[in-house]
């Protein structure tokens, strides 16, 4: 697909939201499915009523793991199974892709999710404060995995005159 290089800051928030909601929810709709599980065990009799105060703290680590298990899912497999894009950079119409133009590898991937530790800090303002002083607009996981973040354009579009190059801004 044609990239377009128009600024892309602020679908890079939506999509951070969107993919972050999408894997709060994955990973509620599995604690809640495991607490009723739990619930319906001790009622029936297949779970001792003394496990009862033991399920809430396993229902929480469970929900952690499965947290995380859904922010994996959703920042570096989606994206390197589905042409650089997550979920929400499909729906924002962003991808990711690495500097020398091709598809970003699973080590590229990982290395932006474990970097958004720094990015994110202060609700996102160090991210935000290099995307806008950087020259090809990157965060610092951006840098660090030689990547870029790119606007696509349905096929079939051509760029406005004054959009020449392909890095993101």
């Amino acid at each position: 697909m044609p990239i377009d290089a128009e600024p892309v800051v602020l679908r890079r928030y939506a999509q951070f939201a969107l993919d972050n909601l999408l894997a709060a929810v994955v990973s509620a709709l599995f604690a809640v499915g495991l607490f009723a599980l739990a619930l319906v065990l001790i009622d029936r009799g297949l779970l001792s009523r003394e496990a009862g105060p033991h399920v809430i703290p396993v229902v929480a680590w469970s929900y952690a793991g499965a947290l995380l298990l859904s922010a994996l899912w959703v920042h570096v497999w989606s994206p390197l199974r589905n042409g650089g894009a997550s979920p929400g950079m499909r729906l924002v119409g962003i991808r990711v892709r690495a500097l020398d133009g091709g598809e970003p590898t699973l080590g590229a991937n990982l290395l932006r999710w474990l970097v958004m530790a720094v990015d994110g800090q202060l609700f996102g303002l160090v991210g935000a404060v290099l995307i806008a002083v950087t020259p090809k607009r990157q965060r610092l996981g951006d840098v660090v995995a030689r990547t870029v973040v790119e606007r696509v354009r349905p096929t079939g579009t051509a760029p406005r005159p004054s959009q020449t190059s392909s890095a993101a801004r």
